[in-house]
């Protein structure tokens, strides 16, 4: 599975100041690496971060 897309949008949605948009394929990435099986201990690291960015951001929609 390829979750590059969902990386992209996120990283292009913080360059262009659309953080709604950012942290919403932040939140895709995060639910889809889960569902898609890839090891935790792989993903748990990149996850932790984009839900720090999304308290700090207070986009708490998106992750509840």
């Amino acid at each position: 599975m390829n979750l590059d897309p969902l990386m992209d949008g996120h990283k292009l949605g913080l360059s262009t100041g659309d953080i709604e948009f950012a942290m919403v394929n932040a939140s895709l990435f995060a639910t889809t690496a889960f569902h898609s099986s890839l090891p935790l201990h792989l993903i748990e690291s990149e996850v932790g971060r984009l839900q720090e960015l999304t308290i700090l951001f207070r986009q708490t929609a998106a992750v509840s």
